[in-house]
């Protein structure tokens, strides 16, 4: 069995808020040391990354692209983010497409052209409903596939809070052709979206949606024998021969519990309801987060009953040095140490995945090898994120 590790959603430096360093050197040397086989290039509409691309990608001949003496097979794909209803019932989505080759993406940039400005930013606004991006990529393109982003959060997604919504037949006004996965977002895991049915319409997918090189792969998809992009269509539409996402702790997603930032308030669904919506401080509506979203449809369309597809839980390990030094994510010794552990073990998911705790801690201490222990067995403590603030995971509390 040849396992790989897929990380399909990230951006590049055209993206609003995005790391300069998103190019296509420096992904390829985080990916080695993060251990992610397949990589996303992100943005493949906006027309000078996509210029960049062509000019530093090196095509197979099996779907895949590669720069110059990499490893990295790199699969075009990029993020849409789509507006459209009636005034006041403004819809607003983002999808995520998977494309074989640039005769596709150069089609879908032209077709996408008089909907929106493509250079304005790397994942571009569309006046563009759900049924008519699904029937420009069936009719225009042969290996272009659709992936719903983040499916939960309330800004900007399919079953969102804020704009989205109750049921895959109303978003997509009937039979989503094209669409081979949902994709979990940084603050929902599977056991939260095997409780509503339209979210396991297709198989759940993880990403890390990375807008800087060290968030490649906090989220990720392994499979095994994927050597192709027809492989890994194939696997993800069919679930055959895919064995597990590598997800985020859902509670550290920025949109997990309901509450107002600016207020510092963060709430359970149950707090909220009895509070009926309205923010203790300000008196405004509070932002429903994507656990009471869940639980909202879940009521309304019913849990899911069938198979499923494993998980586990993982944490960036720059963040969990961190911790255990009691020092910021960008300090030098932080950084030494981090790179010490990836020298050893030949990546952070090799590290994760692979090492022993005896191991870790005869060469690296107690206190890593009592944190990745409690990793394993989910005995952290979590704080929830909410209204667009991040929340934390505890290995020492």
């Amino acid at each position: 069995m040849f396992k790989v590790y897929a990380d399909l959603h990230i951006h590049s430096p055209y993206s609003l808020a995005t790391s300069k360093n998103m190019i296509p050197e420096v992904l390829e040397e985080t990916a080695k040391m993060k251990g992610i086989d397949i990589l996303a290039t992100g943005d493949i509409f906006h027309p000078e990354w996509q210029d960049t691309l062509k000019k530093i990608l090196i095509d197979t001949g099996n779907g895949f692209f590669r720069i110059k003496g990499g490893k990295t097979n790199f699969v075009l794909s990029g993020e849409v983010s789509l507006v459209f209803g009636e005034v006041g019932k403004k819809k607003k989505v983002h999808i995520l497409i998977l494309c074989k080759d640039f005769k596709d993406t150069s089609i879908l940039t032209k077709i996408f052209s008089p909907f929106g400005k493509l250079k304005s930013n790397g994942r571009p606004f569309l006046k563009m409903s759900l049924r008519e991006l699904v029937d420009k990529v069936k009719s225009e393109t042969e290996s272009c596939f659709l992936i719903p982003a983040h499916i939960w959060t309330p800004h900007y997604s399919i079953f969102g809070s804020k704009s989205g919504f109750d049921s895959l037949e109303e978003a997509f006004e009937g039979k989503p052709e094209r669409v081979i996965a949902m994709e979990t977002g940084l603050s929902s895991d599977p056991p939260m979206n095997w409780l509503v049915k339209d979210a396991m319409a297709f198989t759940l997918v993880s990403n890390s949606d990375s807008h800087s090189p060290f968030k490649i792969g906090r989220e990720a998809n392994v499979m095994e024998d994927v050597y192709t992009y027809d492989d890994l269509i194939d696997t993800i539409k069919t679930g055959k021969g895919f064995l597990y996402t590598l997800e985020f702790f859902p509670e550290e997603g920025k949109y997990f519990y309901d509450g107002h930032r600016k207020c510092g308030i963060s709430l359970h669904p149950e707090e909220t309801e009895e509070l009926n919506g309205i923010c203790p401080v300000c008196k405004k509506k509070l932002t429903v987060g994507v656990l009471n979203r869940v639980y909202e449809l879940s009521k309304k369309r019913g849990k899911y009953s069938g198979k499923k597809i494993d998980y586990k839980y993982i944490l960036p390990l720059i963040e969990l040095i961190a911790e255990i030094m009691g020092k910021k994510e960008t300090s030098t010794s932080v950084m030494r140490e981090y790179k010490r552990i990836i020298n050893f073990y030949g990546s952070e998911l090799s590290f994760y995945e692979k090492a022993e705790i005896s191991g870790i801690k005869k060469n690296f201490g107690e206190k890593l090898s009592r944190a990745v222990e409690k990793l394993r067995n989910n005995d952290v403590k979590r704080l929830p994120g909410y209204d667009g603030e991040y929340g934390k995971i505890l290995f020492f509390f």
